[in-house]
């Protein structure tokens, strides 16, 4: 009976390592579909605005939480010139790549709870600016409420943010390259904010 037992416990055993080791295997493979998704995000964010435009999008206020944006020719030269910056085939591929990537991202995660809170809902509202900021370059009447306006600003204005967002999801050999793509963001700098930020306060 006994050695029933302890065949038992081994087998028990060998699944606990075994359901851990796919489990790092499949998080690593999310890890690498966020990596592409990243790189992605930023260097379209880098082509249109190397650095936050000085401007956000015009609009006039409707009713409710209706907006219309201005037209093109009156929008303040710094939306001007990232709408302008945001057509072309460069843009069009980087988005394809980043799309691509989000649909891994969405099937790698499946149902499972933790994995979609740490990585698909973050990462899915990213692409939601993205998209919201893109489509809007192509045509602005795709502007049609006070969140499809602040998504748009978000994506020009919140990028040291969004990129916080990215670094605490890659993997360990793509934090060189991304850093190197956010050098205006300093995220050294702002990593150890946060790190202070989360630390207990001391006790007087």
């Amino acid at each position: 009976m006994e050695i029933f037992i302890r065949i038992g416990y081994i087998v028990m055993i060998a699944a606990i390592v075994l359901c851990f080791y796919f489990s790092r295997k499949q998080q690593h493979g999310l890890r690498e579909a966020v990596d592409r998704f990243a790189f992605a995000y930023v260097k379209i964010s880098n082509h249109v605005s190397a650095r936050p435009p000085a401007a956000e999008l015009a609009v006039e206020r409707g009713e409710g939480d209706a907006v219309r944006p201005l037209p093109l020719g009156v929008q303040p030269e710094a939306i001007r010139t990232v709408i302008e910056r945001a057509s072309g085939g460069k843009v069009v591929k980087l988005y394809d790549e980043m799309m691509d990537a989000m649909l891994e991202i969405e099937n790698r995660c499946g149902r499972h709870r933790r994995m979609n809170s740490q990585f698909r809902e973050p990462i899915a509202a990213l692409f939601h600016k993205a998209r919201t900021f893109l489509t809007a370059s192509e045509h602005l009447e795709n502007i049609r409420t006070a969140a499809d306006k602040q998504a748009f600003d978000s994506f020009l204005r919140d990028q040291g943010d969004d990129r916080m967002v990215l670094l605490r999801r890659i993997t360990g050999g793509a934090g060189e390259q991304f850093s190197g793509l956010s050098k205006h963001y300093d995220l050294a700098a702002r990593e150890a904010a946060e790190r202070e930020k989360k630390r207990p306060a001391r006790g007087r």
